[in-house]
């Protein structure tokens, strides 16, 4: 199966986010979607969604045309996200944090099948022993443990994980790189947005540089890694000298 984008271009009134964009991802495979701030990388994420309709473009899932499904849909068919800044339901236990994914969106009862597939899930993660907890009580790897369990609650086949490591110290990033590499070994092929290139050279098998809206490379990191125009804006020298 793939999830693929297909010339997107998205307009904010005057403002060209995101220029005749295209590349696939097929389950079991991790990309980098990388480039600097402001470059369109959520702008893109948002159209792959849902939460933004292109202005221009197609999102397919295989040969299926999801580019004017509504969000919930979309989730119900595979496609899944995190965000840069965890959006938790404050109010609710870490528990019923994922409980309110699996339950909606997977159309499940609330029960005990639901409250194990649950616990499960914030094991994989690390937090089962944070699940009566509040998630004003979590630290920020905590708060991005519940975010990607969360994601994880809809059973996606495609995961799109927006700056999951940033802010986190160099134990916890190896820690959630692990469950980045065990996420696509089971099969779910992930889109990763990072500014770490040295853990997106490791993690990716792919990587897609966008500048200004435009996709100005692709290829495998070490190809990336020394294209002149993705140096030129934004590796910078000093990291081709390395």
């Amino acid at each position: 199966m793939k999830l693929k984008v297909e010339n997107i271009t998205k307009n904010f009134g005057g403002i060209l986010a995101l220029a005749n964009v295209s590349f696939e991802v097929t389950v079991g495979e991790v990309i980098g979607l990388v480039g600097p701030n402001g470059s369109g990388k959520t702008t893109l994420f948002n159209v792959i969604a849902g939460t933004y309709a292109p202005s221009q473009g197609r999102v397919l899932l295989d040969t299926r045309d999801i580019t004017n499904f509504p969000p919930w849909l979309r989730a119900r068919l595979g496609i899944s996200r995190t965000y840069q800044i965890p959006r938790p339901l404050h109010e609710l236990s870490v528990l019923d944090n994922v409980l309110v994914p699996l339950c909606l969106a997977k159309g499940l009862p609330l029960g005990m099948s639901s409250r194990s597939r649950a616990l499960e899930l914030l094991s994989f993660v690390g937090l089962e022993s944070k699940a009566g907890e509040l998630t004003h009580h979590l630290s920020l790897i905590e708060l991005k443990r519940l975010e990607l369990a969360r994601a994880l609650a809809l059973e996606p086949k495609f995961l799109l994980l927006d700056e999951v490591f940033s802010g986190l110290s160099p134990s916890e990033v190896e820690a959630a790189y692990g469950l980045v590499e065990s996420i696509s070994r089971s099969g779910v092929g992930v889109v990763v947005v990072e500014h770490n290139m040295r853990l997106v050279m490791r993690l990716c098998e792919r990587v897609v540089v966008l500048s200004f809206g435009q996709k100005i490379a692709e290829g495998t990191p070490h190809e990336i890694a020394s294209h002149p125009e993705v140096i030129k804006a934004y590796l910078g020298e000093e990291y081709a000298q390395d």
